[in-house]
């Protein structure tokens, strides 16, 4: 059979079109000017609205694990080679996302707190629930209330 057979049992090409795309993507991703490719993909897929999260220990930690494994993904890397992480850390010339989205809060709280106008955004930020319990029953109707 030559090259652009097919396979008799399957149907297949020797070599799949999916095969060849992910292929070219890698090495694509392999090169020397792909370094910021690398760093825009992770940091925009990872960091998508953090200005709004409540980072705890245990997100933090979750970010990290899946940023390495994009990173690792990116690479070809496999866990059972045992490459440490401060080595592919290197040579995808990647920050870390924890420290991004930590950066980004602080920048979306700056940025709220000079506001001049009583936008929806201040306003939520200086919201005070109500002091005390609910009064019982049913509430006021409109109607009730006057509006």
């Amino acid at each position: 059979m030559h090259e652009g057979s097919y396979k008799r049992r399957g149907g297949h090409k020797d070599k799949s079109r999916l095969e060849l795309f992910w292929q070219k993507k890698r090495d694509l991703f392999r090169q020397e000017h792909a370094t910021f490719s690398k760093e825009a993909v992770i940091r925009a897929t990872m960091t998508c609205g953090c200005q709004t999260w409540s980072l705890t220990k245990i997100i933090g930690n979750k970010l990290k694990v899946a940023q390495r494994a994009m990173e690792r993904k990116i690479l070809g890397i496999k866990i059972k080679d045992k490459i440490p992480c401060k080595n592919i850390r290197q040579q995808t010339h990647t920050k870390d996302v924890v420290l991004f989205a930590e950066r980004q809060k602080w920048d979306w709280a700056g940025h709220v707190a000079r506001m001049a106008d009583n936008r929806w955004t201040k306003r939520a930020m200086v919201w005070q629930p109500r002091i005390g319990k609910r009064s019982r029953g049913k509430g006021e109707t409109m109607a009730e209330r006057g509006c």
